[in-house]
Order: C-alpha cells, then sequence, then structure tokens
C-alpha cells in the first residue's frame, strides 16, 4: 500500500514530532491521538504548576485490590528497619 502525504507547512518547531509521527507504525497511532488530546485538554482546562506541567492519567483501582497486599511483610515487622532484618533473618 503506498503512503499518501498531505503536503502543507510545517512550523519548524513542530518538525522534529512530525518526523517521528511519519515514522510511527499505525498501530500507535491511537494511542498518540488520545495522549495529545489529553494534553491539550490539561493545557485549556487547568491552571499548570512549573514543577509537574502534565498530569498523566491513572486507572483507578477499586480498594479491594489492597487485599493482595495483605500478607506479604512477615508478622514480626514493626517499622525499624535494622532491627526488623535482624530479627527476620536470625542475624546478629
Amino acid at each position: 500500500m503506498e503512503q499518501q502525504f498531505i503536503h502543507m507547512k510545517i512550523p519548524v518547531q513542530y518538525e522534529s514530532v512530525v518526523n517521528l509521527l511519519i515514522t510511527l507504525p499505525t498501530a500507535g497511532l491511537n494511542f498518540v491521538e488520545q495522549f495529545i488530546g489529553m494534553i491539550k485538554t490539561q493545557l485549556t482546562t487547568k491552571t499548570i504548576d512549573s514543577k509537574t506541567p502534565y498530569l498523566y492519567p491513572t486507572v483507578a483501582m477499586p480498594a479491594s485490590s489492597l487485599l493482595g497486599l495483605v500478607g506479604v511483610m512477615p508478622d514480626a515487622v514493626h517499622g525499624d528497619a535494622l532491627s526488623d532484618t535482624k530479627n527476620h533473618l536470625g542475624i546478629w
């Protein structure tokens, strides 16, 4: 299948992004379109903090997912990393 190009003047500051898009497999275009839409929405609806200019979307997890963490740490852990390590591993 032959590629078709739209001929238009591209501002110099966009050339590097356009060149990356041209080499991107078409399977990634949907993701890029959604990402650009998200950034565009944030730029028009939110005050931008200079330390974190973009907020990335997160996947909401149900509270029940925290139950998977129960039992990960042994019962003898009390918050003192050095002491807990010594006691748990039986060293020193």
